[in-house]
């Protein structure tokens, strides 16, 4: 049996960091970057250490594996090229506030990705896309399917009522109106906010690691992790509670994160586990009422927030079913779009904008994780609740112990089986 020597595990890990580093680059200060060198590195790199991955023994040898092999469709050269065309294209020109004349090729580009990760994924032995990405999330497919169905499902009659309520049945005024029902979440002091928080489950000192930055530069709020020891929190304005708290959940299972190695690449399933369960956490605390002031409604923001969870997640499982339903079939984008989001009591209005969505190329088979992290984050503060006490350093100490501190050295599903009959993976 060959094996791989700690210096092809750190020259890997070096590239991976590098790359999210200068992505981070790209995405925060719209800085000119090569990503497509850097992909061929990284591709070649796993490439050319293949064989010897294969026999890589123990639990990091098969972090390593799983990532590569990921490496190894994602990164491909006419994959990485056509994915960071479309990155810079939506995300990085604004070509998502001003979508012609780029919007007209959009279509045709997102479909071509498709196949390309397709093509990519078969050549190495995986029956589909999706397939690959799951068995790299060390998730059930089928089991995913059923959580999400599940849940969607049982909250069918509660989000049609919302969405009659107020005014969200067609997708183009959504985030609007969302935003609305937001509103009891006011603009906050980000980072005082968030200590507050952590002060009360005595994890306060994660800020300390962390680069912390508010943003009035459009795009997306995101955290990046650029090598150990370096854990960076972007926010753009407006900041709301439940952004901030999502936010600081990625960020606080990075930074407290004591795994070396590839025990640091956390699988995207745990990531956002991590980032819904600290939105939960947040307005379970009494700082909440704190926040908000004399004139605030702690009760009533957690009832928007669970107002807003519900209804997200009724547009996010359409998402879902809607991109499984891509993969199987690429012949009729629109009709599909049209029928998995009617489904779910939405409209969609224009069916052209169903590539504009990151799900659609930048975050291929991910937007599962937040149904599931939500899943997770309600079962966990059932716990926190019930077998700990309220919220307090004690919570805190649970967080560090069964889901922070070990990282990626065990998957989501079994992390969440030490929550025992409130396991949803075991539901």
């Amino acid at each position: 049996m060959s094996h791989l020597p700690n210096d092809w595990r750190e020259a890997f890990l070096k590239l991976w960091w590098e790359r999210q580093r200068v992505q981070w680059e790209v995405w925060a200060r719209r800085a000119e970057r090569d990503l497509d060198a850097l992909d061929r590195r990284l591709y070649r790199f796993c490439l050319e250490h293949t064989d010897a991955l294969q026999d890589e023994p123990g639990r990091e040898g098969e972090i390593l594996r799983r990532r590569a092999t990921r490496v190894l469709v994602d990164s491909r050269p006419e994959v990485a090229a056509c994915r960071n065309r479309i990155d810079r294209a939506l995300f990085v020109e604004g070509a998502r506030d001003h979508p012609e004349p780029t919007r007209r090729a959009l279509p045709e580009e997102v479909l071509a990705l498709m196949d390309l990760r397709t093509e990519a994924a078969q050549d190495i032995g995986h029956g589909s896309y999706p397939e690959l990405v799951m068995w790299s999330e060390e998730l059930d497919p089928d089991g995913v399917q059923r959580m999400v169905s599940s849940l969607a499902k049982a909250e069918e009659a509660e989000s049609r009522a919302l969405m009659a309520r107020f005014g969200m049945r067609a997708l183009d005024e959504w985030f609007d109106r969302l935003g609305g029902i937001e509103s009891a979440a006011p603009d906050v002091e980000a980072r005082g906010v968030s200590r507050r928080v952590l002060q009360r489950l005595g994890l306060e000192e994660a800020l300390d690691g962390l680069g912390f930055e508010v943003s009035e530069r459009a795009g997306a709020s995101f955290v990046a992790e650029c090598g150990r020891g370096d854990v960076r929190l972007t926010l753009t304005t407006p900041v709301t509670l439940d952004l901030l708290f999502h936010e600081v959940g990625h960020a606080v299972g990075r930074v407290l994160n004591e795994a070396a190695g590839a025990g640091r690449l956390l699988p995207a399933s745990t990531d956002e586990a991590f980032a819904v369960l600290m939105e939960h956490i947040g307005f379970a605390t009494p700082e909440i009422e704190e926040m908000l002031g004399d004139g605030g409604d702690a009760e009533a923001a957690r009832v928007a927030f669970r107002q807003g969870a519900v209804l997200e997640t009724a547009r996010l499982s359409a998402s879902f079913r809607f991109e499984m339903a891509l993969w199987r079939d690429r012949s009729d984008p629109e009709g599909l779009y049209r029928e998995c989001y009617r489904e779910a009591g939405i409209s969609v209005g224009d069916e052209a904008r169903w590539c504009l969505d990151s799900f659609r190329s930048l975050d291929p088979v991910y937007v599962h994780n937040y149904v599931v992290g939500r899943l997770v984050a309600e079962a966990t503060l059932e716990h926190l609740r019930t077998a700990v006490s309220a919220p307090s350093p004690d919570w805190g100490r649970w967080l560090v112990s069964h889901w922070y501190r070990e990282g990626a050295a065990r998957s989501l599903p079994e992390k969440a089986g030490e929550l025992g009959e409130r396991d949803p993976f075991a539901a």
